[in-house]
């Protein structure tokens, strides 16, 4: 789908205007379980106030500990393969050049993940859906050729779903300053 800068830019207003009706209800549920990334969510005349006044018990949290200790064991345990590559088709997958391919393809990418961050990220990942049931784990390819993950806080980031419900847009705005922009989009030239 070929995106256009004017259709982007009516996307995000609909965006932002759908999220006004969610973003109260984030607040809320940020304020009881994760104050410090409230911050992004407020308005000017509300930051800096100390946000952990809701916290009285602390058997929320320790549930979330549980959850989040859980899906990193059970799910995606840095100590074992959790996960397996295959084709869609399985006739295709019983074939014993394509079986061999897709181990060593497997193999490959548990190698990658695990020189890259993202075990010391998932756990902040699995802490937001748990929270407020969505979250984005940005990919990025170092030079080196690493991975490099980062987990994007609720509500910095909007994202467009398409009619089955796939992710298709990822919008996020933020502030760059003029030498953060020529660092990151300007090549060098002779020194």
């Amino acid at each position: 789908m070929e995106y256009k800068v004017s259709d982007l830019e009516a996307n995000v207003a609909d965006l932002r205007e759908e999220f006004k009706y969610i973003k109260p209800d984030w607040i809320d549920l940020l304020y009881w379980s994760s104050p410090h990334k409230v911050e992004m969510l407020l308005s000017g005349e509300n930051r800096g106030q100390r946000n952990n006044n809701h916290i009285v018990n602390p058997h929320h949290l320790l549930s979330r500990r549980a959850f989040v200790s859980g899906f990193m064991e059970g799910n995606t345990s840095s100590t074992r393969q959790w996960g397996l590559l295959e084709t869609g088709d399985d006739d295709l997958n019983q074939d014993t050049a394509v079986k061999e391919f897709t181990q060593s393809l497997t193999s490959k990418v548990f190698k990658n993940l695990s020189i890259s961050n993202i075990y010391r990220q998932l756990p902040l990942v699995y802490e937001d859906i748990n929270t407020v049931n969505t979250s984005v784990l940005y990919v990025d390819e170092l030079p080196e050729g690493k991975l490099n993950f980062t987990p994007l806080d609720p509500g910095t980031y909007y994202l467009e779903n398409d009619y089955k419900g796939d992710a298709v847009v990822l919008v996020r705005c933020f502030r760059l300053t003029v030498r953060q922009l020529l660092m990151t989009d300007s090549k060098k030239k002779d020194g």
